[in-house]
């Protein structure tokens, strides 16, 4: 019984030091001041079985008082915070999308500890307290509904799109499961952690829909936090499906600001950029080319 308990701390233990659990990751008090002062922005609140939660809701820059006529929703990497996304919505290059901003919980503003079993949690608490705040329903506010997300997002974004009708889903650096993510920087205590993230089976899931959803990858060829291999062996598994982009030289923390036109292009284009087949071989050639240019899984 003694080492039973033994082995559950220290898989705790291990999940703690792989999601910076160890620190709370709070805001500091001038970077609510200054999302405070937008004119439009909004912070909701909600209730979920972690605690009360906080999410960040950014409209349209059009007709900002009126539901959004497509709402993305952005899910930060394990040790950044919603409010990151900022500065790159800011440049949205379309004026009728808004933005809900995810925190999990322990992060920000967020009560409680995150269990990535629980994650579609916060995401239905945020898309709930918004309908309330817009006084619209559900359906209204999620009919054309984007899902964003960078590394360790990439999971979260995929625990949540079976259970919504979504249009299309942007991931940047995914891995293909938290275990493999977590080995590379702990080694086999990676396999102590309980909860299972596997986006090869959440993209099972999404591609038997009758309707599934347009789905791009975006992955730098030298980043060293989540392995390229790792993207590339998910849009293997789905040819014909998958849009994948890698970007030569560009690492973890970079991808965003060399890419951002690539992103917005995935978001809003009508029909994403057709990607070069991924050969059998580690290497590939980069179906778009960036310079070099922001978190840890």
């Amino acid at each position: 019984m003694r080492f039973m308990l033994s082995i559950r701390w220290l898989a705790l233990g291990v999940w703690s030091l792989a999601a910076g659990c160890s620190s709370h990751l709070p805001y500091t008090a001038s970077e609510i001041a200054s999302f405070e002062t937008r004119e439009f922005g909004v912070e909701l609140t909600y209730e979920t079985r972690a605690g009360r939660q906080n999410a960040f809701y950014v409209p349209p820059k059009e007709r900002p008082e009126r539901p959004p006529e497509r709402l993305v929703i952005m899910y930060p990497g394990i040790r950044s915070l919603a409010l990151d996304w900022l500065e790159m919505v800011d440049h949205a290059p379309d004026p009728l999308t808004g933005f809900l901003l995810i925190d999990y919980p322990g992060r920000g503003k967020c009560e409680g500890l995150m269990r990535p079993k629980h994650l579609p949690d916060s995401s239905f608490g945020a898309i709930e307290a918004l309908g309330l705040h817009l006084n619209v329903r559900q359906e209204e506010l999620t009919k054309h509904l984007c899902l964003l997300g960078h590394s360790f997002g990439c999971a979260a974004a995929l625990q949540f799109a079976p259970h919504v009708d979504v249009e299309r889903i942007v991931l940047i650096a995914p891995f293909t499961t938290l275990h493999r993510a977590v080995y590379k920087l702990y080694g086999p205590l990676a396999w102590l952690i309980p909860d299972r993230m596997d986006n090869r089976k959440r993209l099972r899931e999404l591609r038997q829909r009758p309707r599934r959803p347009a789905l791009v990858i975006i992955h730098g060829s030298a980043d060293d936090t989540i392995p390229v291999k790792m993207g590339r062996d998910l849009a293997r598994l789905f040819p014909g499906w998958i849009v994948y982009h890698e970007i030569e030289g560009a690492d973890h923390v970079g991808i965003f600001k060399t890419s951002k036109a690539l992103i917005f292009e995935a978001l809003f284009s009508q029909i994403p950029s057709p990607a070069l087949p991924l050969s059998p071989v580690t290497d590939m050639a980069s179906p778009t080319r960036m310079p070099n240019g922001e978190t840890a899984f």
